[in-house]
């Protein structure tokens, strides 16, 4: 009876074939729920986009005008003679008289110091130019002077010449500690370049955000007022007129802005990047 039912199971080529189609979409589909599970999970879902901020970088300047506390002087005597020893001699006897009346002008010895001493031989020359003989020596020795009481300056220079110095190279009027001065002048530089940045932003409507990076380009201390001159003279009826002037401490800053929409509500379409 088995072997029969079997028998005619197997003979039958239409149940066959109605079996291998239902296989075939069952399989079909699995295959495409799978296939789509997969793919959604590599896709996921789209996060929003994100956008660099807008930036606006700006320089900004400050600077303070200070008087003087002090001023530096180089000053000294420059000596040719035929022979050595006396081009030395006269140098030493000068220079001398010369510290003895800074002495009596009121400067203390650590603000004096020798800045050059040399010793040059002054040759003759052939008809084609070339050094033969040694016919002089020269002998130079200078002083650097820090003179802390200005106004002394006039006096001393007048001094120095009548004791024997015949040469005066450059004054230069300094400030002893620029930092608070260089403090204001930062916070000068840095309103300053806020200043231009709310100009320019404004200008093409917008307004501005946050700092995104600063630097201090420079904060020299003040550049001394040099006076170049050299003195050749043997003595003079009355003190020197000096003028101080001013010193000039500067700072620079470059500042880098976030520029943001002039309207606060249109911030929102920004996204942040995510963690």
């Amino acid at each position: 009876m088995t072997e029969c039912r079997q028998r005619s199971w197997t003979s039958n080529p239409s149940l066959i074939l109605l079996i291998i189609v239902l296989l075939g979409t069952v399989m079909t589909s699995a295959f495409g729920r799978g296939t789509a599970v997969i793919a959604q999970g590599e896709t996921g879902t789209p996060g929003p986009s994100y956008q660099e901020p807008s930036r606006l970088s700006v320089a900004g300047h400050g600077s303070v005008r200070l008087e003087p506390e002090a001023a530096s002087i180089v000053l000294g005597v420059d000596i040719i003679d035929t022979t050595l020893s006396g081009a030395q001699a006269q140098a030493t006897e000068r220079m001398n008289d010369i510290l003895e009346a800074v002495t009596k002008a009121g400067i203390a010895e650590e603000d004096v110091q020798t800045v050059n001493y040399s010793v040059n031989l002054v040759r003759d020359y052939d008809n084609e130019g070339r050094p033969t003989e040694v016919i002089e020596y020269q002998v130079s020795n200078q002083v650097s002077i820090k003179v802390r009481d200005l106004d002394r300056l006039g006096t001393l220079l007048d001094a120095v010449v009548t004791a024997g110095a015949n040469n005066v190279y450059g004054i230069s009027f300094v400030v002893d500690d620029p930092a608070e001065a260089a403090s204001q002048a930062r916070r000068l530089a840095v309103q300053d370049a806020r200043a231009k940045a709310e100009e320019m932003a404004a200008e093409v409507g917008m307004r501005v955000g946050r700092v995104l990076t600063m630097s201090e380009s420079s904060a020299p201390p003040p550049a001394p007022e040099v006076f170049e001159s050299r003195a050749d003279v043997q003595g003079a009826a009355q003190a020197v007129p000096v003028q101080t002037g001013t010193s000039e401490v500067a700072v620079d800053v470059q500042i880098t802005y976030e520029l943001l929409p002039d309207s606060p509500g249109a911030e929102s379409g920004t996204a942040t990047p995510a963690a």
